[in-house]
């Protein structure tokens, strides 16, 4: 819409005035160096969006609330505190080894946790098993409109297994029909790989040091704190937040869905004609209740799915 455009382009342009200074090169070259920040962090957002996120409501009914958190948790918390042992100790070999063992340990004590506190293990029984010998790459993809039975036992592999690859499963099956080839290894990829190797390029970008020994974040070519090193960091700061405003209170962004709901409005007055191929006014008459209802709530489902990229949206608007 014209507002949102005229605000948009307003901040473009205000912002962009420092870029017409004398320091002008220099605000580039600061900028350029913490969008670098940006990009990744977008990336690691982006790939626990689909990988994680996709499902969430299914993976709860199913396996628990608590027990899906903990091991979401146990997951990213695990390269994240082996991550600082990476980067933090002096001696190479020593961090090495300390951060992988922690990261393993931590993500197998997460994962046996959630398996034996989730709802499909407390519904096992002694009298059946079931054992789910097919490899995962070969596993068919249940319907999303299906859930794995409840009625039997299950074993702390298959319990595991659910964790791990039963919404990339449901992924993989619903996008299939558009994509035609989409190999299991890539869902694999967005959900157990990418993610934590952003969160490791993150942290190595930001405690690499340049020429003057320090710290890029914070120090970058030795150029002044202020205002430089904070316009960088405000940059970052910014673009969290507004991802954060995203995730914890989207009717933030509904403005940006405006012609959307105006669309939605206009159904009220939808009219549709009573004669096939008839032009004439008195031919036409306001459509049915029942058919309006329905159309209201495909427009509303519509609505609900676009505000999960409405964060997103704007942080793409803020880097333009």
């Amino acid at each position: 819409t014209w507002d949102i455009a005229g605000v948009v382009c307003s901040m473009g342009f205000i912002c962009g005035l420092m870029y017409a200074t004398d320091a002008g090169l220099l605000f580039l070259d600061v900028v350029d160096f913490y969008v670098n920040f940006i990009m990744i962090l977008v990336g690691m957002l982006e790939c626990i969006a689909v990988g994680w996120f996709y499902g969430l409501d299914r993976q709860f009914d199913l396996l628990g609330k608590q027990s899906v958190m903990v091991y979401m948790t146990t997951s990213f918390s695990s390269i994240i505190i082996a991550s600082f042992f990476w980067f933090g100790l002096d001696d190479i070999l020593t961090a090495l080894l300390t951060g992988w063992a922690l990261f393993i340990s931590i993500y197998a004590a997460g994962l046996v946790y959630a398996v034996r506190t989730s709802n499909l293990a407390d519904q096992t029984n002694a009298a059946t098993l079931v054992d789910n010998s097919e490899t995962t790459a070969e596993m068919e993809p249940v319907p999303l409109d299906e859930e794995p039975s409840t009625e039997v036992q299950w074993t702390d592999w298959a319990i595991a297994r659910e964790f791990c690859m039963r919404n990339i499963i449901e992924l993989k099956a619903e996008l299939e029909p558009s994509v035609s080839v989409f190999p299991l290894w890539v869902p694999i990829l967005i959900k157990h790989f990418i993610p934590h190797l952003l969160w490791v390029l993150f942290i190595n970008l930001a405690v690499a040091k340049g020429s003057n020994d320090k710290p890029l974040l914070g120090n970058y070519k030795g150029y002044p704190v202020w205002p430089y090193q904070f316009l960088g960091i405000l940059i970052i700061v910014l673009s969290i937040s507004i991802v954060l405003v995203g995730i914890f209170y989207p009717p933030v962004f509904h403005r940006l869905a405006a012609a959307t709901i105006e669309e939605e409005e206009q159904i009220e007055i939808t009219i549709q004609p009573t004669t096939s191929g008839s032009s004439n006014e008195d031919d036409y008459e306001l459509m049915p209740e029942d058919e309006l209802a329905t159309k209201k709530k495909a427009s509303n489902t519509n609505n609900q799915q676009l505000s999960t990229c409405d964060g997103a949206a704007s942080l793409l608007l803020l880097y333009s």
